[in-house]
């Protein structure tokens, strides 16, 4: 779905932040994107579930780009497997993807929006779509 994503902004001419933890994958993606749009996807390693790389990432980002307009979060796992086989580990690694995780990509935002007045919207079942011009 994240891919999906990043290539429908890319075909339609913007310019868009790729951050995943997986290197290479997130580089392939972000050439392959770029590859068949107008615009610009550049990739940026981060965490989700670290909120300083996600922090880094995004000022790097930001700086890089100019700017955000826009936050499209589509980061999340599961795992599929009977309620009584669930460890304290999926429990966990669930919850620091796509809870904290979530919240350490909307954080960078919350301020500069508020500032300048702009809706900030989150949703706990879509992904995620800011819109911020900072």
């Amino acid at each position: 779905m994240g891919y999906e994503t990043v290539q429908a902004f890319v075909s339609e001419g913007a310019t868009v932040a790729l951050m995943d933890i997986k290197d290479e994958l997130g580089q392939q993606a972000a050439e392959q994107a770029n590859s068949q749009g107008s615009g610009n996807a550049k990739f940026y390693h981060a965490n989700v579930s670290d909120r300083s790389e996600v922090e880094s990432a995004f000022a790097e980002a930001v700086e890089d780009m100019d700017g955000l307009d826009v936050l499209v979060n589509v980061a999340g796992v599961q795992r599929r497997k009977a309620a009584e086989d669930f460890t304290n580990e999926d429990l966990d690694f669930i919850l620091d993807i796509n809870c904290a995780g979530r919240l350490s990509q909307t954080r960078p935002l919350s301020k500069p929006c508020a500032t300048l007045g702009v809706p900030f919207l989150t949703s706990g079942r879509m992904p995620v779509c800011h819109r911020c011009h900072c």
